[in-house]
């Protein structure tokens, strides 16, 4: 048999490649190679998980690409502006080239300044990222219901588009009507 050596990145599928005599031996003779030889593509197998993606689950084989796809909420820089999509290539060594990262996207500090934030203020400190909430407290004498009794707490998620939800709004406590009293009037906007 004649020892083939493939290409990189090909290994050897069959070989029955051999030198063999032809002709008569006795009159006249003469030596040529039959067979074949086939070199197929390394294979470098399914490709290797990446968190907060998506891939194709079958096999692959040298120089095929292989294409990711980031999560919603999720790129390669941690902006929603940022790419969503890598490749990664099997290379000839049957090894996958290196991966990227999926990062969830980043809105920053919790917001306290706009005035839609008027008369609340964050709990958290720290920076949030995608589906990250941020918690508010209302202002000492105000609720979400306007009521003494109400609720004066609420949430803010961080989006896919680097934004927060749209908060709720922290309202005055009402304490209705002012009593009234015999032989008296209230001075003030009238009811």
């Amino acid at each position: 048999l004649c020892v083939v050596e493939c290409e990189f990145g090909y290994e050897i599928f069959e070989n029955n490649l051999k030198c063999e005599e032809r002709g008569d031996p006795l009159t006249y003779s003469w030596a040529q190679m039959v067979g074949s030889a086939t070199c197929t593509p390394v294979v470098c197998g399914i490709p290797p998980e990446v968190r907060h993606s998506k891939r194709p689950k079958t096999k692959f084989h040298y120089p095929q690409v292989v294409h990711y796809t980031c999560d919603v909420g999720h790129t390669l820089i941690a902006s929603a502006q940022g790419n969503k999509s890598f490749t990664v290539t099997c290379q000839g060594d049957a090894q996958f080239s290196e991966t990227s990262e999926c990062m969830p996207v980043n809105c920053g500090v919790c917001p306290r300044e706009a005035a839609k934030y008027n008369h609340s203020r964050p709990i958290e400190e720290m920076e949030r990222v995608y589906q990250q909430s941020c918690n508010y407290v209302c202002d000492r004498g105000y609720t979400l219901d306007a009521q003494a009794a109400g609720r004066a707490r609420y949430s803010t998620v961080c989006l896919a588009t680097g934004e927060f939800t749209e908060p709720h709004a922290c309202l005055p406590v009402s304490c209705g009507a002012p009593p009234r009293f015999a032989f008296s009037h209230v001075d003030g906007p009238p009811e």
